[in-house]
């Protein structure tokens, strides 16, 4: 809206993925091409949510550990449980550094806690969090899933049928975890650019 434009496309990776299935869903008309990295949280059925987001979701535990102090080692060993360790070894320390002193913003330990609160269990996403079959059928941005093979989250097997109720979506098995533009750059962002200029979003060369 403050751009001026009424519509547009939107890459996003995990969380980001969830919050845009949601709103295409809701006002198809303002999504105009969509390209979800990762499997999306909470948005699909039989998503697991493992360690340690498990702990996020515990009331008092979770902002306790959000307001710890996190080193970078400490850090990369916790994110190597949601995308793999062998990808959290390979992300240069700036990264790493970015999101653990993103986390240390004033309020963000608060904000997170109660975001995890809201949208999952210990184990599963909380039922309204899912998108249900009539929610599936009114996404009609063109739609494109980049899924890991060894996504803890969810695999490419279980998240198929849920994308199989979009119209035209197609889903893309990824070497690797819960970070395919980690994992393989270079080909994640093929598949993205790709899909952007089949869908009338080539990129500016």
């Amino acid at each position: 809206d403050a751009l001026g434009l009424a519509t547009a496309p939107v890459v996003a990776h995990s969380l980001g993925g969830m919050f845009a299935l949601w709103y295409a869903a809701a006002r198809p008309e303002r999504i105009a091409s969509l390209v979800a990295i990762g499997e999306p949280a909470g948005a699909l059925p039989d998503v697991r949510v493992r360690m340690p987001l498990s702990l996020l979701t515990v009331p008092g535990l979770n902002y306790a550990i959000l307001r710890s102090p996190s080193p970078r080692p400490v850090y990369r060993r916790l994110l190597g449980q949601g995308y793999s360790q062998a990808t959290a070894a390979t992300m240069p320390d700036d990264l790493i550094d970015v999101l653990r002193l993103a986390a240390r913003r004033p309020g963000n330990a608060r904000t997170v806690a109660a975001l995890m609160q809201a949208i999952d269990h210990f184990r599963r996403p909380r039922a309204e969090m899912v998108l249900t079959d009539a929610e599936f059928g009114q996404i009609t941005a063109p739609a494109t899933f980049l899924v890991g093979t060894a996504d803890p989250f969810l695999t490419p097997a279980l998240a198929r049928p849920s994308v199989a109720k979009i119209r035209g979506a197609v889903l893309h098995e990824f070497p690797g975890g819960h970070g395919p533009w980690l994992d393989d750059p270079a080909a994640c962002a093929k598949l993205v650019t790709g899909h952007l200029a089949a869908t009338g979003f080539a990129p500016a060369v």
